[in-house]
């Protein structure tokens, strides 16, 4: 009941802020229409669907989205499962709530000086960075059931979780067509969705086959299994990313008065 309320407080603030906006205010931060933007809000609803699914970029992009989930389920694996086997572990009344927080709040810390490195490099290349330090994030685990192994795990996941997520987004750009950046996005959200779903399908059998509440003859305690399973789902995505990157790393397309 405490936690609707607070959900309940908290929907109750944003209305208040909302209908206070004033949409007059967009008006002084409007930019004069570019060449064609005319033409380009003309079209339907369905001819703007068309017209991103017959570009190249935008499937390359969904392949890029769905290949990048493998290293991706390490983070959202964090908050699925650390919660559940630490009260496996220590009991109902285990501090949980205090690992799974401290990761947010790592990844704030780190984002602040990771900001100069993020403007410096390639967008691409922090990616295989991140992903690659994300798979091997889970290593400490193997050592132990303890807060130490808990906490270099976080802190490994959260470091790479703030180098390299940032830099989707920035890398997401390089697809997008002009005029169409706001319906792209919307469309390659999608894959955020499957990897909450494969989250928690994997996580789910993980748990009940290598890390029961109950053991029994059949279904013991191997924790080392759950960690193998995510260090080899995020190397396979990372490799890929790696195998791929000439074909992932799609420039923007030059004018050939330019290019003569």
């Amino acid at each position: 009941r405490a936690i609707a309320f607070f959900v309940f407080v908290l929907s109750f603030l944003m209305l208040i802020l909302l209908s206070t906006y004033k949409a007059s205010v967009e008006e002084k931060f409007k930019e004069a229409p570019a060449a064609g933007s005319q033409e380009r809000g003309e079209v339907s609803c369905m001819g703007i669907i068309n017209e991103i699914i017959l570009d190249y970029k935008f499937w390359r992009f969904m392949i890029f989205s769905f290949v990048i989930v493998g290293s991706k389920m390490v983070f959202s694996l964090l908050f699925f499962m650390i919660p559940k086997m630490i009260t496996q572990q220590d009991g109902e009344n285990a501090p949980f709530g205090l690992y799974v927080s401290i990761a947010p709040l790592l990844i704030i810390f780190f984002l602040l000086f990771l900001a100069p490195v993020q403007a410096k490099y390639p967008p691409y290349d922090l990616i295989l960075i991140g992903t690659t330090i994300a798979t091997f994030g889970p290593i400490p685990m193997f050592f132990g059931m303890n807060m130490i192994d808990f906490f270099l795990f976080i802190i490994i996941v959260s470091f790479a979780e703030a180098l390299y997520a940032p830099m989707i987004n920035v890398f997401t750009f390089n697809f997008t067509k002009e005029g169409r950046e706001g319906t792209f996005l919307t469309l390659t959200a999608a894959p955020v969705y499957f990897t909450m779903a494969l989250t928690g399908i994997m996580g789910g059998y993980l748990l009940e086959n290598y890390y029961p509440a109950v053991e029994d003859s059949t279904h013991k305690r191997q924790p080392q299994y759950i960690w193998l399973t995510i260090i080899v789902c995020s190397g396979a995505s990372t490799l890929t990313l790696f195998l791929g990157k000439d074909y992932f790393n799609v420039k923007e397309d030059v004018p050939a008065e330019r290019s003569q």
